[in-house]
């Protein structure tokens, strides 16, 4: 028995050790690694190229790439491969020329890029006979195979930077390559070495920069690109982040030129629409070329603005002022607004309020002083029918006013908040919209502006909306058509009001606290709107908990009142209000009442009474009281001496 198991073991093992051995050895040939031919002498390497050239099956030419990879790896090589070096590239000449799958030029340029790294200082032979391929070379196939090849040598380089001697060189031919470059593949291959040697090597490309640049916006507003070739060139140009920055000169110069283009194509349109016989024979380009060019010229205009935007703030003393930005705020609303004139374009007009954003954050405060050419845009933009619009131009118009509101603070000026509320404003037609991402922009939208820290805006905002919320909760009371327009309006009006005053309710906003709005947000939402009225609960069980869960968090901020309530604090009884500035407005006093919270936690107890003792109130409406209930009763603990006497409180715990 123990000779068998011996023997099985020594069968077993053997049996192990050969199959190890073959699996090493195919793996070996897949990857290239040759047991005792790493290191060779020059009939080996003579012998390995021949073969190259001569087989034909694909599987071995791709083992014979990987094999010379692997040979190029290793430094004790170098001086087979050094004295041998026409001869590769010779051989790599021959072998391009076969056609070669996508495996075999994957391995052709990782063998050719760890070639060019290993031979450093003694590149300048390979590198020359690359670039007269690129140069010479009637395949784009073939030269952009190349360029990978070259892109490839410097990635492996990186680290080393044996090749930094030959970097200007390399630079100087791809921006020759890059001028006559008529495709666009090959295109992006220049673009993709230039945009290594921009990283690895600044200071070189800091001399092509402008040149580069130049040529990329050439493609970038070339209206007759696909879509990917303008984002590619746009995501390259964003790329030379720095090189804008430390080029400003030569940045400002770029953008005061797109301005003066836009201002001659958009006066173009402007008298080919005053020329009354209709012929535009007269005029270098037609109408609909003067568009695509203005908006080509908007894409690429916020392009630059987002290579430069949160690196660089606008200064007197340099070429970028704020001045300097003002006025092309204002000479960008005056040309799109001359071209809205013509017709509205969505899509160019999508483009222009992402422009305008961008401009509206580099300006910051400064925009105040384009203040009557935005608000003029604004209007414009408020009369459309969204029913025409796009989602996507939807979103860059609120977004844009987003931007306006936050950029202007303070100067924002009522009208805005006017026109915001207003029956036929785009903005109040943007409540019916199906878009979730629509109704979270507006939503944000009503919160930035009650952010304003401006009496006037909070004021103007606040007595819109309740007017809003009070006409939406009558009209629904009052309907008896639950399938109709104006009834799905009404209610939606009504959640969407209750939602942007969220930020009156739980933010303790400093202008807020300062004045007392009248009537307060707790008043209007437990008597004004009455959560617990019988009709709401029956039709409207969804819109009386978004009423009830509002207002519970309401209180929950403010602790559920206890602390200034009647209830536990007799002294905290309110008195008259007396102002000290004369203010009289019919929503905001500057002067609170002494207590003006202390009914509130008794107002919120009978609410929780009514809510689960109410017949008609849903589960989750009790569900939401009994938690309420509970909360209370953990913030009154230190006071139940007083409170247990209380008849309210008793009928609350009754309940």
């Amino acid at each position: 028995m123990r000779n068998e198991s011996v023997g099985r073991l020594s069968y077993s093992s053997h049996y192990n050790r050969v199959t190890n051995s073959r699996e090493r050895d195919f793996a070996s040939k897949r990857s290239g690694h040759l047991d005792n031919c790493l290191v060779i002498d020059e009939n080996r390497l003579k012998t390995i190229l021949h073969r190259l050239l001569r087989d034909e099956d694909r599987e071995r030419q791709a083992s014979l790439i990987r094999q010379l990879r692997v040979i190029f790896e290793h430094s004790e090589n170098y001086k087979v491969i050094q004295s041998n070096r026409e001869e590769i590239i010779s051989t790599f000449e021959d072998f391009i020329q076969l056609g070669l799958n996508s495996e075999l030029k994957q391995e052709f340029i990782s063998a050719v890029g760890t070639l060019g790294a290993i031979l450093g200082l003694k590149a300048k032979s390979l590198l020359d006979w690359e670039f007269a391929v690129i140069s010479m070379s009637k395949s784009d196939d073939i030269r952009i195979l190349i360029l990978k090849t070259v892109l490839e040598m410097l990635k492996i380089d990186a680290e080393k930077r044996s090749l930094a001697e030959h970097v200007p060189f390399v630079m100087a031919r791809l921006q020759s390559a890059l001028e006559v470059a008529d495709v666009p593949e090959l295109l992006i291959a220049i673009v993709n070495v230039i945009f290594e040697i921009s990283n690895g090597y600044p200071t070189v490309f800091s001399k092509h920069f402008s040149d580069t640049v130049d040529i990329l916006i050439g493609w970038h507003i070339d209206a007759t690109q696909q879509q990917s070739v303008i984002e590619f060139t746009s995501n390259a140009l964003i790329g030379f982040q720095q090189f804008w920055i430390s080029d400003i000169n030569f940045t400002a110069t770029l953008l005061g030129q797109f301005l003066e283009d836009m201002e001659s194509y958009a006066e173009e349109l402007a008298q080919s629409k005053l020329n009354s016989s209709g012929s535009v024979e007269s005029q270098p380009c037609s109408p609909e070329e003067n568009v695509a060019k203005i908006k080509s010229l908007i894409r690429v205009l916020i392009t630059v603005l987002k290579s430069i935007e949160d690196l660089i703030v606008p200064d007197e003393s340099g070429p970028i002022s704020w001045g300097f930005v003002v006025q092309m705020l204002k000479s960008f609303l005056k040309y799109i607004k001359i071209t809205m004139e013509y017709h509205y374009y969505c899509d160019l007009m999508t483009s222009a309020n992402e422009c305008l954003d961008l401009l509206l954050k580099l300006a910051q405060l400064h925009s105040k002083d384009a203040l009557d050419e935005l608000m003029s845009f604004i209007d414009l933009l408020q009369e459309k029918n969204s029913s025409l619009l796009s989602e996507s131009h939807l979103v860059s118009i609120l977004r844009m006013m987003i931007r306006f509101v936050k950029t202007v603070g303070t100067y924002l000026p009522v009208k805005f908040v006017t026109k915001l509320f207003s029956p036929t404003s785009l903005s109040r037609q943007l409540r019916l919209s199906p878009s979730s991402k629509i109704q979270k922009l507006l939503i944000e939208l009503y919160h930035i502006v009650l952010a304003v820290k401006n009496v006037q805006i909070v004021e103007e905002f606040y007595k819109c909306i309740m007017v809003d919320i009070v006409d939406a909760h009558n009209a629904l009371l009052k309907s008896s058509e639950e399938n109709s327009v104006r009834f799905y309006y009404s209610e939606v009006s009504l959640l969407l009001s209750i939602c942007a005053l969220v930020e009156i309710g739980n933010i303790k906003h400093s202008l807020i606290r300062m004045f007392a709005l009248k009537p307060s947000f707790f008043d209007l939402m437990i008597i004004q709107l009455k959560p617990t009225s019988p009709e709401l609960a029956k039709r409207f069980p969804a819109l009386q908990s978004a009423i009830l869960y509002t207002l519970y968090s309401h209180c929950q901020r403010h602790s559920h009142f206890v602390n200034s309530s009647a209830l536990v604090n007799p002294n905290a009884a309110s008195g008259s209000p007396v102002s000290t500035s004369g203010n009289t407005s019919p929503i905001m006093t500057d002067v609170p009442p002494t207590s003006p919270s202390s009914g509130n936690l008794e107002k919120v107890i009978k609410l929780l009474i009514d809510l689960l003792d109410g017949p008609h109130n849903s589960y989750d409406s009790r569900l939401l009281a009994a938690k309420w209930a509970v909360e209370i009763l953990e913030n009154v603990q230190r006071h139940l001496v007083r409170l247990i006497s209380n008849t309210c409180f008793e009928d609350l715990l009754g309940a």
